[in-house]
């Protein structure tokens, strides 16, 4: 392409002299011999070998750098270096000058540096060419006899630098610059008679090669920054070309004799001489005038942005955003780029929109401004009636200018070719709404091109540029529905296929085997949403693949064995659905259902559910009863087993309370009598058989299942006292079980069965002969307790007042401790033991209890305590009383704890002397050794006194023959233990009355004769009523004009003077409506 045929602007502005003459009055009659420019500063070379800087505002600083001429220099990009090759002496080799334009010396200028001679001595040769790489290492120096050094080292030291001659014999050198392409460092080279590149990454492995045959003259090679495909640009008379390497690029055919080329920017400054000559007049004599033009080119978007003529120019710099050419007269001409909306302007004017996008793209403008070129460039080949450019440039404004701009200039049918291009730019780039989609098709139908609607219809996945939904929907409203059926499909949207399917073209097999293709979630949410319709239409088709959904799901088109499974790994669970989501469907189909739920129960009855079983079980139910109606047995008997296994299996997860609503709603009492067993509903059970006169069942399941819950044979006792036909053994038989676990009294026993109109008394006869006699005998006891506990009584206050009136007399001659002879000093006991003082100290206690008596002492002080704790729990004494089956018995344990009398203390009942006290270092412990030792040890004495000081556990085992009854004769420990036993049954055992198994003992220690009380086992049988009419109560009834005596703690004589208050616990706060002993 010729430079010709490029369009011309007028882009740059170009303002002559702009300096003011100041660089001519700087360099006078010297000739600028080289220039470059940066870090700020636009630097010249002249011939009186001196440097020139010029700062933004063109404001000259000199440096004398060389005595001759400075023939090269160069600034290296990135730092503030600057070389500079200069002559010191006319036939010798140049010098090498680096300067620091960043570091100052004392005079104000750049600081030197370096200062060495270049070339290959003893050739002498006048440089040409100079370029340093970025890095500082590398420096190219070309001269005119064609050598060409290259130098490795830090450019800033002459020390370390190693040189090599990379050409030699090539020509003269034109240009030489370094590039880098990846990991190489390229050194570009030109010569008169050609280009070449040398690959200088590696040391002593350099590398040329020839990229073109022709060269070009001196200034006119250039290297380029910003264009990626080409990195060095050459010009000879013919044209330019461009070079990168892998050899010749792009050329421009370009006539004239170049002098100078430069790079701006993205532009290619040229300058070349003016063929067409001109004269100029003087003295009479006409003298040609020489004339150059410079042209600016922009190679990238191919236009020429600036041309004029120009005195001829020496040197092309550029700095701080400008253009700068200074003339052979040494005049500054300053070239402008107008800005970017200025240049649009002139270009829209001349409705050159194209290559307004190319400027603006170029120049990186923003997103928003090349949207509006577009749209201006669209409209004006519009309304030029070029529809397919303007659709091409429409389409580049998508996702920013309206779709209805552009669809409402295509709207007539004539151009629907060009508006279906534009809406598939607009689905490409996913930016279709539904609107456009149905747009879209419409047109493909108009056209009637099937072709371009199969090719947008079934479109890979990858290349995808449309909402498939909309499509979809689109193509079944246009009636499309092969079309969308295949979207469907291809797109995976099994809900709109199987809409379609079912709903628009009633294919309801390919729906069921579509389906069964699905992966198990698509699957069991397309059974829940159609599984109506199908089980309609195929009712059996769906129950089979109901039951596959429903047990161990597996597609249909999936291999039965995975290559995981070949492995030898598990398959792992099955993956089914519970039964009860498709219960629903078969509302219709009662066959079907069964069918469905007895094959899930039998291969998956785990994950069934419990709607399952429960509407297998209603289902049965139903027929069952029906069958029954109908006087069907065998029929009613199938059902019935089948009933009968689902509820004694113990997998089923049916609801017990339904299935028992159903067996009572359809009269299935076998079902009825296991479900009730199941919940243990055995008073159900018992009522069953009661109401079926089936007394003989009712008295088994009293027998299987009273153990449990022993009001069983209450309801029984219930049940026979009102019924007229009850045989007269299972009277006998629940009375004896009452009888023996006393679970009734017999006064409510006899009350029960004089409801009865059949029970005479003889039936109950030998019951009560054995309660009367079992209350006789109790009453026996209780006397014999009541005269022993009265003859200890009396004891215990002879021997108190004994204490209190006579002196008493320590006569024990042996230490009761360690049995040795008493010596002083000793320690005395009212007890009658007596110690050595060191073994009173070694073996006692505590200071003031004898060693002896203490164990048993401390028992009787602990109940003590634990009455008085018991005290002030009300709340548990009237929750006891509301409960007791005999609340008499709860009062007289209570009275006996003193609950209803202060507690009684030896300081307050009565007044003993105070034992001496004996000084600390006097008293001995004692011994611990049993009781029966120490009184062999002490010697022989009077039978009387040797039976005071025995144990107390030795004196109730020889009063034992006192005692006739063999539970009077138990220990206490076993007595408590009775009392615990008897406590679990629920029958509260009275203090009173374990007391009352107590004889007449002695105790040889003080608190162990006043408060010991040993217990007795408590009878659990209330007394009946006196049949005799004899009068029963000791303590004597007021109404019968009865001696209430003494002994009755409840009369007013034996209430102490503290309790004359109506609250008998003495608590202030105390509810007196809670006391079941206040008066009214």
């Amino acid at each position: 392409m010729t430079f010709f045929q490029w369009k011309r602007f007028n882009f740059f502005e170009i303002a002559k002299d702009t300096d003011g003459g100041a660089i001519q009055d700087v360099l006078k009659d010297s000739r600028v011999l080289c220039s470059t420019a940066g870090r700020g500063l636009i630097i010249l070379g002249d011939s009186n070998g001196c440097l020139h800087f010029l700062n933004r505002h063109l404001e000259a600083q000199t440096l004398s750098a060389f005595p001759l001429e400075v023939l090269l220099v160069q600034q290296v990009r990135q730092s503030g270096l600057l070389l500079a090759l200069g002559l010191e002496e006319r036939h010798t080799n140049p010098v090498l000058r680096v300067y620091h334009l960043d570091i100052l010396d004392k005079l104000g200028q750049p600081s030197l540096l370096r200062h060495s001679r270049v070339g290959l001595p003893p050739r002498v040769s006048q440089p040409t060419c100079l370029a340093a790489h970025d890095n500082q290492a590398l420096l190219a120096v070309g001269f005119q006899d064609g050598i060409l050094m290259l130098y490795r080292g830090e450019i800033t030291r002459e020390r370390g630098t190693k040189s090599k001659v990379l050409m030699d014999g090539q020509g003269s050198l034109t240009g030489c610059f370094f590039r880098n392409v990846g990991p190489q460092i390229l050194l570009y080279v030109t010569t008169k008679s050609g280009v070449f590149t040398i690959d200088v990454t590696t040391k002593d492995k350099e590398y040329k090669s020839t990229l073109d045959s022709i060269g070009c003259p001196l200034g006119t090679v250039v290297a380029s920054d910003n264009l990626p495909e080409t990195h060095m640009v050459t010009a000879r008379d013919d044209g330019v070309y461009c070079y990168n390497p892998e050899g010749r690029g792009q050329c421009y055919a370009f006539d004239g004799r170049k002098t100078l080329v430069h790079w701006f920017r993205t532009y290619l400054v040229v300058v070349t001489e003016d063929s067409t000559p001109a004269m100029r007049q003087s003295v009479n004599v006409k003298e040609p005038i020489r004339k150059q033009i410079l042209t600016i080119f922009d190679v990238q978007n191919k236009f020429v942005a600036f041309t004029a003529p120009i005195k001829p120019v020496t040197a092309l710099v550029s700095d701080w955003g400008l253009l700068f050419a200074l003339t052979e007269d040494n005049r500054l001409c300053q070239l402008t780029e107008k800005d970017i909306q200025t240049k649009l302007d002139m270009l829209f004017r001349k409705n050159f929109y194209d290559v307004a996008v190319k400027v603006a793209k170029s120049q990186h403008y923003d997103e928003e401004g090349l949207i509006d070129i577009f749209r201006q460039y669209g409209d004006h080949l519009y309304s030029k009636n070029d529809l397919t450019g303007a659709v091409e440039n429409y389409s580049k404004t998508i996702g920013h200018l309206d779709p209805s701009y552009v669809i409402r200039k295509f709207l007539d049918t004539s151009k629907t070719i060009f508006l279906t291009e534009y809406l598939q730019a607009l689905h490409s780039k996913n930016l279709a709404n539904e609107d456009h989609t149905t747009l879209l098709l419409n047109c493909y139908t108009k056209l009637k091109d099937k072709a371009k609607l199969d090719e947008f219809v079934l479109k890979d996945q990858d290349n995808l540029d449309f909402d498939v939904d909309i499509a979809i929907r689109v193509c079944r409203q246009a009636g499309y529905h092969k079309h969308a059926i295949q979207l469907a499909k291809r797109h995976h949207r099994h809900e709109l296929y199987l809409k379609m399917q079912i709903e628009d073209l009633e294919e309801y097999g390919e729906a069921l085997d579509h389906i069964a293709d699905l992966d198990f979630p698509e699957a069991e949410r397309s059974m829940k949403r159609y599984g109506n319709f199908l089980m309609r239409h195929l009712p059996s088709e769906t129950t089979s693949l109901l039951q596959i959904l429903c047990t161990d799901y597996r597609p249909k088109n999936q291999c039965m064995v995975t290559e995981s499974m070949l492995q030898g790994a598990p398959d792992g669970s099955p993956t089914a659905s519970p039964a009860e989501n498709f219960i629903h469907l078969f509302v219709q189909h009662s066959e079907k259902m069964v069918e469905f739920l007895e094959y899930v129960l039998k291969y998956q009855a785990r994950l069934a559910g419990e709607g399952a079983y429960n509407t297998l079980l209603e289902h049965y139910l139903h027929q069952y009863s029906r069958a029954s109606e109908s006087h069907e047995v065998d029929r009613a008997s199938l059902y019935e087993e089948q009933i009968l296994r689902i509820l004694k299996s113990e997998t089923a997860d049916y609801d017990h309370d339904q299935a028992l609503i159903l067996c009572q709603l359809h009269s299935c009492r076998r079902g009825l009598l296991q479900l009730y067993t199941k919940k243990e509903l055995y008073h159900e059970i018992l009522k069953n058989h009661v109401e079926y006169g089936e007394f003989s069942q009712a008295l088994q399941t009293c027998r299987q299942f009273g153990s449990e819950r022993p009001e069983l044979w209450t309801d029984a006792l219930k049940y026979v006292a009102s019924d007229c036909e009850v045989d007269a053994k299972f009277v006998n038989e629940v009375l004896e079980t009452i009888e023996q676990k006393k679970l009734m009294s017999p006064l409510m026993v006899i009350k029960q069965l004089s409801n009865s109109p059949r029970a005479t008394l003889g039936m109950v006869r030998e019951f009560l002969l054995r309660v009367v006699q079992a209350e006789d005998a109790q009453l026996s006891q209780d006397k014999v307790v009541v005269e022993q506990y009265r003859d200890d009584s009396v004891k215990l206050r002879h021997k108190l007042e004994g204490l209190q009136t006579k002196a008493t007399v320590f006569q024990a001659s042996t230490c009761s401790a360690c049995s040795h002879p008493l010596e002083l000093p000793s320690v005395h006991f009212l007890c009658e033991h007596s110690y050595h003082q060191h073994c009173f100290q070694s073996y006692s206690e505590t200071e003031t209890d004898c060693p002896s008596c203490y164990p048993e002492n401390k028992k009787v002080l602990d109940i003590i305590k634990s009455q008085e704790k018991s005290r002030d729990q009300h709340d548990l004494f009237h929750h006891q009383l509301n409960n007791a089956d005999d609340s008499f018995s709860v009062i007289a344990e209570y009275f006996g704890r003193g609950v209803f009398r202060p507690t009684v203390t030896l300081e307050n009942e009565t007044s003993i002397p105070p034992v001496p006290q004996i000084p600390q270092n006097e008293r001995v412990s004692t011994v611990i050794a049993s009781e029966a030792r120490q009184r062999i040890n002490e010697g022989v004495r009077s039978t009387d006194s040797k039976r005071a000081l025995q144990s107390e556990g030795r004196l109730r085992s020889e009063d034992k023959s006192m005692v006739k009854d063999p539970a009077l004769r138990q220990t206490e420990g076993q007595l408590r233990r009775n009392q615990g036993s008897s406590a679990q049954r629920g029958i509260p055992t009275s203090d009173a009355r374990l007391r009352q198994a107590e004889g007449g003992r002695t105790t040889s220690t003080l608190f162990g004769a006043w408060s010991g009380s040993p217990k007795v086992t408590k009878s659990k049988t209330p007394s009946p009523k006196n049949i005799s009419g004899t009068s029963k109560n000791p303590f004597g009834n007021a109404s019968d004009d009865e001696d209430l005596g003494a002994g009755n703690p409840f009369s007013e004589s034996n209430i102490p003077s503290s309790a004359s208050s109506k609250n008998p616990f003495g608590d202030p706060d105390y509810d007196e409506g809670l006391n079941p002993f206040g008066t009214s």
